[in-house]
């Protein structure tokens, strides 16, 4: 299980303060939604979250515990290269490679985690998004809204422990939301899940509600 702490965390730029004094507790077999309007911080966040972006104070601290039937669980705190090991993400800072196959980036992203590349499993994710059968096409020649389900069937093929979702939805009709939806529903009881949203409706989909203002 995955322990995800926040103690007084805050984030400035130059002079401008985005958000302070944030701290709380999140567990795997959670959606924890990161919401408020626009430029209330909530991409810059999720990048702190992940450990892409240092914050301005305050503390982050992420552990790991290990059940055991013989002795008391085992807690360890993950290194930030650790965490990371550990971490997905479908973000607009996500980028795939047009010249490359889908089946080529879900190869090249699979590597990146020293995982094995299997076209069964990617072609199972695929059609999962309502990709089934464009493994072979360049990501190129791909509309907007099939490189965003493009993004989660990688992510999600790679069964992360922590997931950040930045305004998931984007790109989306509502046959993709509901796919997305209905398929974090579905992994967090292994995985945290972080969601960054100003949409109200989505926020039916979190156990718990992280509001910047």
């Amino acid at each position: 299980m995955i322990t995800f702490r926040t103690d007084n965390l805050a984030k400035r730029f130059g002079s401008r303060g985005i958000f302070r004094n944030l701290s709380f507790e999140a567990h795997t077999g959670s959606v924890i939604a990161l919401t408020g309007p626009n430029g209330s911080g909530k991409s810059t966040l999720s990048k702190i979250l992940m450990g892409l972006l240092p914050a301005s104070a305050g503390t982050i601290t992420v552990t790991s515990t290990i059940p055991s039937v013989s002795e008391d669980s085992v807690s360890q705190e993950l290194s930030l290269a650790e965490r990371m090991l550990r971490t997905e993400a479908v973000t607009p800072y996500f980028s795939l490679y047009d010249a490359l196959t889908g089946y080529e980036n879900f190869a090249f992203f699979a590597r990146l985690r020293n995982k094995d590349f299997d076209v069964k499993h990617a072609e199972s994710w695929l059609s999962t998004f309502g990709l089934a059968g464009r493994g072979d096409d360049a990501v190129g020649s791909y509309s907007s809204g099939m490189r965003q389900r493009m993004k989660f069937a990688i992510s999600f093929a790679l069964e992360p422990e922590i997931l950040f979702l930045d305004e998931p939805a984007s790109n989306l009709d509502q046959s993709g939301k509901a796919i997305v939806f209905e398929q974090a529903q579905k992994i967090k009881s292994n995985a945290l899940i972080f969601w960054a949203t100003n949409e109200p409706d989505e926020l039916q989909y979190a156990d718990k509600v992280v509001r910047l203002v």
